[in-house]
C-alpha cells in the first residue's frame, strides 16, 4: 500500500513479520498474559538513530518541568479525604516533545501512520474497529527526554493502550515499572482504590522492563499503574518516543493532562 511506503526502511520485518495472523496471535498472547509486549530491534538501527538525532536536535524545544499529580491525571476531589488515591500526588519532571513538533519525515510518523503496523497493534490488542489518533495536536506521537535526575511519577494512561520506542535508555535508573492488578477500569472500584494505595505505599508487586534502543513495547496503560523511575544524577538523558492511539474517534487528552505534561492547552 502506498501508505505503508518507508515502513520496510523503518522496521525489521524479517524478524517481525506483521501482517502474519501467527505473528499477530503469538503476540496477542503474550500481551494478555504478561501485561506488556516487548519485541527487541523491532525498529532499524538507521531509523533509530535518525529519530533520534531528530530528536536530540528539538530538546531544547521540549517543555520541561516538574509537577505534582494524581496518579488519575485529574484534578483532586475536595469531597474525599486526603489520602484517598484521587487526592495523593506524586510527582513528575521531564521534558516532552508534542506531536507538532515531530518532524513530518520522522522515521516515527512513518510507524504511526503506517496502516500495517495499526492493524497489527488492533489485532494485538483486541481493540474494537480501527485505531485513530488523538483528536487534539499534542498526545498522538511524543518524544520524552528525562534527564539526569528526573521521573514520571505513578499514573494510569487515558488511552487503552500505548506503544513506545525505545531510542536512548539512560545509563543509570530511567527503568519502567508496573504494578499487575492496578486497572482503573476494573468494575470493583474499592478493590482498585486499594489496590493504587498498595502500590502508592510500596506494598505491591512491581514489574520493571528494560527495553533498549529499537525495542518496541506494546503496554496498557489504562490497565495497570506505571512509572519511570529516577534516572540517576550522572545518566545520560533517557529517551523514549510514545505512539498513542484510541479506539474511538475525535478523543482528546483532558485539560488537566494537556497542562500537567505539554504546558499548553494547543
Amino acid at each position: 500500500m502506498m501508505e505503508d511506503q518507508g515502513l520496510e526502511r523503518t522496521v525489521d520485518l524479517a524478524r517481525y513479520p506483521l501482517a502474519s495472523r501467527t505473528f499477530r496471535e503469538r503476540c496477542r498472547l503474550e500481551l494478555d498474559h504478561e501485561g506488556a509486549l516487548v519485541l527487541p530491534g523491532f525498529m532499524l538501527a538507521p531509523a533509530v538513530n535518525d529519530a533520534l538525532s531528530q530528536s536530540l536536535a528539538r530538546e531544547g524545544d521540549a517543555f520541561f518541568c516538574t509537577k505534582s499529580h494524581n496518579v488519575f491525571l485529574l484534578s483532586p476531589d475536595p469531597d474525599l479525604h486526603s489520602e484517598h488515591p484521587r487526592n495523593r500526588e506524586v510527582s513528575s519532571s521531564k521534558g516532552i516533545l508534542a506531536d507538532d513538533q515531530i518532524d513530518p519525515r520522522s522515521p516515527l510518523r512513518a510507524l504511526y501512520d503506517a496502516p500495517t503496523f495499526r492493524d497489527f497493534l488492533r489485532s494485538v490488542t483486541g481493540a474494537n474497529g480501527a485505531l485513530h489518533p488523538y483528536a487534539d495536536s499534542l498526545a498522538s506521537v511524543n518524544v520524552h527526554v528525562q534527564r539526569a535526575g528526573q521521573e514520571l511519577g505513578w499514573h494510569f494512561d487515558n488511552s487503552s493502550f500505548a506503544a513506545t520506542v525505545m531510542l536512548r535508555p539512560a545509563t543509570i535508573g530511567g527503568l519502567f515499572q508496573y504494578s499487575p492488578g492496578t486497572n482503573r477500569d476494573a468494575a470493583d472500584e474499592r478493590g482498585v482504590m486499594e489496590a493504587v494505595t498498595r502500590c502508592l505505599d510500596g506494598d505491591a508487586p512491581v514489574r520493571t522492563l528494560t527495553p533498549g534502543p529499537g525495542d518496541l513495547t506494546i503496554f496498557r496503560g489504562r490497565r495497570a499503574l506505571h512509572r519511570v523511575t529516577p534516572t540517576g544524577d550522572l545518566s545520560v538523558a533517557r529517551i523514549i518516543a510514545v505512539l498513542a492511539y484510541n479506539e474511538e474517534p475525535d478523543r482528546r487528552l483532558s485539560s488537566t493532562a494537556r497542562m500537567t505534561f505539554f504546558g499548553r492547552l494547543e
